[in-house]
């Protein structure tokens, strides 16, 4: 194999690892936001929400009970897949030209 070759071939195995993961990383925040179509132009994301009680303080110093729709993607931690560093490995390349072939 020519090391242009081999060069382009891991190119082509990086991008396509990129394009998998940003696609993995698009269907994780598509379970936390749904699309909503606010005119014949526009599109919006508008997050997913949960309900919930929140004690909060009256002004007469007691506790009450506040209803809050809160964005699920604030509950939880989110993290995106990456690729972490590059493959090394040991290798020795030996130079030919077309008189040495």
């Amino acid at each position: 194999m020519k090391l242009n070759e081999l060069l382009t071939e891991l190119r082509k195995a990086v991008n396509e690892a990129s394009n998998v993961l940003q696609e993995k990383n698009l269907e994780t925040l598509s379970k936390y936001f749904v699309q909503k179509k606010i005119s014949e132009s526009e599109t919006v994301c508008m997050p997913k929400t949960i309900r919930m009680d929140y004690p909060v303080a009256t002004e007469d110093g007691k506790v009450a009970i506040k209803r809050v729709d809160v964005p699920l993607i604030s509950l939880i931690p989110v993290t995106n897949s990456k690729v972490e560093k590059a493959l090394r490995f040991p290798s020795t390349f030996r130079w030919m030209t077309k008189t040495t072939m």
